[in-house]
Order: structure tokens, then C-alpha cells, then sequence
């Protein structure tokens, strides 16, 4: 009797060994500032922020598959993050944990309702000294939080099966509008977005939902220029319903290709809670279909692929464009003066992270730094093949935009480049073939069939 007792138990171990093949760790950390610091994005708003609309966290999923192979994929309600902090957190983890620096990924949200997630002391001129060592100060809080979540995540691991599958957001809009006297940031529903949905779904060995992993290409920013409050926008928002829906799962949003695209409608805060809740029903739409498995083993890579920067326009037409009624075109034209005169030799290249992840043969993830435009999925899907993908944007340093060579060509906002303080530059159209060609090879390596 007890023998029958024992192999009925190991059999029932094994089974379920074999249905939660993974072991996955967790964490959140609240990132909420507690002191009124500058917000990031929209050029002119140098002023603190004044009020709290919702809280903002840092998200940790942790992975290990059965050979022992880790990784750790943090998710932001940030605008941004920097190469620098990412790169020295990354060293800790190394340190810490024994991590491979390929193994580590870090994903923004995007939100324009965030702190500043960097200080760039070329940019500090006329904003108050309270309001930068406020802002500093939590900048070195930030980065203490960002490795406690990913460190917390890969102490905590538990058996759990990971599946996949696909939704849709139709909030999504192409802003490329062209108009007789240009490009300009507006509404092109006629543009090409992408407006899938990405949903991953991870449960422990009882079947209970642990973690739900969504995608989105599109930026954050409901709110527009004139809030000063805090605010996860619609990735947040979404985060908190489904999390409310599924208690006891940690809910987090990973941001796609949405460098020339924005939910639409927009303006308000309404729209943030609007869009969440969209956001929210279609993925527990998804979630509640039949979804596809991910099976090890897990692979990573990553790589810093140059990308050629254009040189600086002549000065004269520097000193133009800092009289331009456009606001990216006079912060691009004053930031590259103030780097000449300060003697600053412009950069010929400009590093840019690629990560590549390859779950089995089942899914695919790429993680590409910056801004990168729609047009990169479909480049990618081009090169490595459509099936079984995950591209996404904003990954492990957000520096500025990313063109494909067609927007480069036809010019407007997503031109610009790097717009970041500490460098500025426009990419040249060689630099979609670079980013192509990094990610085909790293596909190739981890023998990802096409």
C-alpha cells in the first residue's frame, strides 16, 4: 500500500514538474516620488511636479529554466532609463547574483507623467535648486530600487508554466499627420501602427495566475503637457484593474515600438483611466482563451550595435533652427550650439542595446533601445520571420528616437534622433540596416528558425 502511495506521488510530482517547467520569481517596488521633483517629457514643463494621480512601480519577473539558465526582465512606470544606471545596476546583479550582463532587460513604460529619471547637468540652467536636489535625490533612490526589485525577484523563484498569445488595443494611432506645410505631431488614421497586443501568462503548479506579462506599442502620454501630476497613464491604469481582477497576480506592462504613435483620444486624465480599462478588458479577454505554451530552454543575448549619427548642420542653420516655431527643432538646434561651443568633438556613432531572448522555439523576444518607430516590427518580421515574436522598444537605455530610413526621408518629429542632455544627433538611414542586421544574427545564434 505505501509503495503504491509512493509511486502515485512521485508520478503526480513528475506531472506537475513537467507542467510548470520554469521557475519564475517576483517583485514590486514602489517608485512613487515623496518629494515634488521635475517630470519628464514635454519640452518647457521646468517646473515640479504638484499632485499624485496614481502610484508608479517597478515590476521584477525573474526566470530560470531546468538547465539553470536566468534572467531577469524589469518593467518601469518611468518615461525612461538611462544606459549608465542600467550598465552599473547590471554590474551589481553580476556581482550579486552571478547574472550575465545578456540576462538582464529593463523596459520603460514611457508615461509622461513621471519623474525625471536622469539629471543631465547640460540642461539644469534656470530651474530651481530646490527642484534639482529633490530631483537628484531621487534619481539615486530610483537606482537602489531598480536592482532591490530585480534582486528580490531572482531570491524568490517557484515552479510556474508560461503561455502566450495575442490581442488587440484600438486606441492606438499613427500621429505622423501630414499636412501642406509639413509633418507634424497629430492624428493619421490612415498611418501604419501596431496595434497588437502581447500577453504573457505565467501559473504556479495549481494553476493559479501568478503573473501576466502585456504589450503595447504606443506612448504614454493621455495627459499632454499641461498636467503636473503623477501618473502611470494607461499602462498603469490597465496594470491596476487586472491586478484588482486577479488578485494575488503581478500585473506588468512592457512597452513596444511606439515611437510614432499615441492613444487616441487624448489630453486628459479621463483618457489615461479610458484607455487602461481597454487595455485591461482585452487582455482578460485573452487570458481567458487558450494560450500558447512557451517550453524551454531560454536563451539570451545582447549587443551594442553602433549606429551612424549624421554630422551637425552648418551653424548658420543651427542658429536658425533655434528660432524655429518648433519646439523639438529650436531644443535640437540650441542643444548641438551649446555642444560645439563647449567644445564637444560630435560623435560619428552612437551605441544603441539589442537584446534578444529566445524562449524554446516557441517565442521570440527583441528589446530595442530608445524610440523605435512601428516600421522596426515589421523589418524585423521581415528578417527573422513574423511568427512566434515579441519586438519591443524603450529597453535598457531610452536616448531619443529611432527612424527607419522611410521617416528619415520624409522627415518630422520622429527624425530628430538622440535628444537626450548629455548627446544630441540625427541617425543616418544606414542605421536601420545596423539594427536589422544585429538582431538577424543574434536570431541566427539562437537558432531560431524563420
Amino acid at each position: 500500500m505505501k509503495a503504491r502511495f509512493l509511486l502515485a506521488f512521485l508520478l503526480l510530482t513528475s506531472l506537475r514538474a513537467a507542467d510548470t517547467p520554469w521557475r519564475v520569481g517576483l517583485a514590486t517596488q514602489r517608485i512613487t516620488p515623496d518629494q515634488p521633483v521635475l517630470m519628464y517629457g514635454y519640452a518647457g514643463r521646468n517646473e515640479p511636479h504638484r499632485g499624485i494621480a496614481s502610484e508608479l512601480h517597478a515590476k521584477a519577473l525573474a526566470l530560470q529554466d531546468p538547465a539553470g539558465n536566468r534572467a531577469v526582465l524589469v518593467t518601469c512606470d518611468l518615461g525612461g532609463v538611462h544606459g549608465d544606471m542600467i550598465d552599473r545596476i547590471a554590474a551589481r546583479l553580476g556581482r550579486s547574483h552571478q547574472l550575465p550582463r545578456h540576462a538582464i532587460l529593463y523596459n520603460a513604460s514611457h508615461t509622461h507623467a513621471a519623474p525625471l529619471p536622469w539629471v543631465a547637468e547640460e540642461e539644469t540652467n534656470g530651474i530651481a535648486p530646490t527642484a534639482l536636489a529633490n530631483t537628484r535625490a531621487y534619481v539615486a533612490k530610483l537606482e537602489e530600487h531598480l536592482y532591490d526589485v530585480a534582486a528580490n525577484a531572482l531570491a524568490h523563484l517557484e515552479p510556474t508554466s508560461l503561455a502566450w498569445g495575442l490581442g488587440m488595443a484600438p486606441f492606438v494611432m499613427n500621429r505622423r499627420e501630414f499636412t501642406d506645410k509639413g509633418i507634424i505631431l497629430g492624428f493619421n488614421p490612415k498611418g501604419p501602427v501596431d496595434r497588437s497586443v502581447l500577453v504573457l501568462r505565467g501559473d504556479d503548479a495549481q494553476g493559479r495566475l501568478r503573473v501576466v506579462l502585456m504589450g503595447v506599442a504606443c506612448h504614454c502620454t493621455c495627459t499632454g503637457s499641461k498636467n503636473f501630476e503623477i501618473d502611470g497613464d494607461y499602462a498603469g491604469y490597465a496594470q491596476a484593474a487586472l491586478e484588482a481582477k486577479f488578485p494575488g497576480a503581478q500585473v506588468m506592462f512592457m512597452s513596444g515600438c511606439g515611437g510614432d504613435a499615441n492613444p487616441w483620444p487624448r489630453g486628459e486624465l479621463p483618457h489615461a483611466r479610458q484607455h487602461g480599462a481597454t487595455l485591461a478588458a482585452e487582455v482578460g479577454r485573452v487570458l481567458a482563451e487558450k494560450l500558447s505554451p512557451i517550453k524551454p530552454p531560454l536563451r539570451t543575448a545582447l549587443q551594442s550595435v553602433a549606429l551612424d549619427v549624421a554630422p551637425p548642420a552648418p551653424r548658420d542653420k543651427l542658429e536658425a533652427m533655434t528660432k524655429s516655431s518648433s519646439s523639438w527643432e529650436r531644443y535640437i538646434g540650441s542643444r548641438q550650439l551649446a555642444l560645439i561651443d563647449g567644445g564637444h568633438r560630435p560623435s560619428a556613432s552612437f551605441p544603441m542595446p539589442v537584446a534578444f531572448w529566445q524562449f524554446g522555439t516557441d517565442l521570440t523576444l527583441v528589446g530595442l533601445g530608445g524610440e523605435p518607430v512601428n516600421g522596426y516590427v515589421h523589418l524585423i518580421e521581415d528578417a527573422i520571420g513574423p511568427t512566434r515574436l515579441w519586438v519591443a522598444g524603450y529597453c535598457n537605455d531610452v536616448f531619443g528616437y529611432v527612424p527607419t530610413a522611410r521617416i528619415l526621408a520624409e522627415g518630422g518629429y520622429e527624425s530628430r534622433g538622440i535628444d537626450r542632455g548629455d548627446a544630441v544627433g540625427q541617425f543616418t538611414p544606414q542605421a536601420e540596416q545596423a539594427v536589422v542586421a544585429a538582431v538577424k544574427a543574434m536570431a541566427q545564434q539562437a537558432g531560431r528558425a524563420k
